[in-house]
């Protein structure tokens, strides 16, 4: 039934049914996490829901680099003394409020 799809329809049902997995780990990230994964070529994306140990470590990666951005970005902000224009940032993101 994948195989047959078409890309983004591969792409779609691997997103489905990767969600619920991340939503049981981290429930507020799911739809950031899921959506940063299905940029993961579809083989290892079925490789994680075949393993959920493959699954739980990618998603750990993606935080800690996720992680890792915000405190890179909150020293860029603090030392130019902008620091609570990154707050303001941050919040909106959050929110899903800011415009890209």
């Amino acid at each position: 039934m994948l195989a047959a799809a078409p890309p983004q329809e591969q792409k779609q049902m691997l997103g489905e049914r990767l969600f619920p997995l991340i939503q049981s780990m981290y429930p507020e990230l799911a739809g950031k996490i899921t959506g940063m994964l299905l940029e993961i070529d579809n083989s290892e994306l079925l490789h994680m829901l075949e393993s959920q140990e493959s699954l739980k470590a990618k998603v750990g990666r993606l935080l800690l680099l996720a992680g890792n951005f915000y405190n890179w970005l909150r020293d860029i902000f603090y030392t130019s003394g902008c620091y609570g224009a990154l707050l303001y940032w941050m919040k909106n993101i959050r929110s899903g409020s800011c415009a890209s």
